[in-house]
């Protein structure tokens, strides 16, 4: 006859637990948020982007090419950027990763920054890591701030932005810290 020890829980029983409230935390967790499923998606977007370009900055320095260590520098070219990108990415995948809510990137819109969601900034690599790499295509970085959120532009209007960082950090803001650099941390000049 076995026994069993009654003063506690087996660790399978723990691992049963620990993996029912994570489910059923996943599942309360979109109907809190409500719309923010829209700023997640192009948060994760330009996250996914910043990765891209982090990795193909590790690769050219690997390679020995250090003019090339942070793409985003290439000449200050966004169609330099989009080329490096297509190097690790295929192009269906950068056009959804430059989409967003209402608006949504074909392989032929990718090489002009105008029609994606977001906008991209050069990033110099001895850069601090709190530069600002990517923002929704509604806000505009300038050397000396921001440019105030328009109600009628895709896809967030006056509501809100988001900011991706060089070193990856990525927030939603809402549009009263249009221009507060304590806030969204560095500018870079505009890749064209």
């Amino acid at each position: 006859m076995t026994r069993r020890n009654q003063a506690g829980i087996t660790a399978v029983e723990i691992v049963v637990l620990l993996l029912v409230v994570g489910v059923l935390t996943a599942m309360a967790i979109p109907s809190v948020n409500g719309g923010g499923s829209r700023w997640e998606s192009v948060l994760n977007n330009a996250r996914q982007l910043q990765l891209a370009t982090y990795n193909l900055s590790l690769d050219y320095e690997a390679a020995g090419e250090p003019h090339l260590a942070w793409p985003g520098e290439q000449a200050g070219s966004y169609l330099n950027w989009i080329a490096s990108l297509t190097n690790i990415l295929r192009t269906n995948d950068i056009c959804k990763l430059l989409s967003g809510p209402g608006i949504r990137v074909r392989p032929e819109d990718m090489f002009s920054m105008e029609k994606t969601a977001v906008r991209v900034y050069v990033v110099t690599k001895n850069s601090a890591s709190n530069t600002v790499m990517i923002s929704s295509a509604h806000f505009t970085n300038t050397p000396t701030g921001g440019l105030s959120l328009q109600s009628s532009a895709k896809s967030y209007g006056k509501k809100g932005f988001i900011v991706m960082e060089k070193g990856g950090d990525g927030r939603v803001l809402m549009g009263r810290y249009v221009g507060n650099p304590e806030v969204i941390g560095g500018y870079a000049p505009l890749c064209q």
